[in-house]
């Protein structure tokens, strides 16, 4: 079920590593997904394109997102549930 429509700016968190019973699809742009390493500097694991979906791991397994989503470029995102 959709919740939201948001239009995100480049730079933007999406979401912080958290517990959560959302999960996000991409109607277009582009996110990258980051974690603070042990040396403190971000490192980028991933992204995600226009198409997919994310967050649905902690939704799935109950357990807190690790990573930040922070948007590429502008991005508008659905919220589902």
């Amino acid at each position: 079920i959709c919740q939201d429509l948001y239009l995100l700016l480049k730079g933007k968190n999406i979401f912080l590593p958290s517990r959560s019973t959302l999960y996000f699809f991409f109607n277009s742009g582009s996110v990258r997904v980051e974690r603070v390493g042990e040396d403190g500097r971000v490192h980028e694991l991933m992204r995600y394109e226009s198409g997919e979906i994310f967050g649905e791991l902690s939704l799935v397994t109950g357990l807190p997102r690790t990573a930040s989503i922070v948007a590429a470029e502008e991005c508008v995102v659905l919220e589902l549930t």
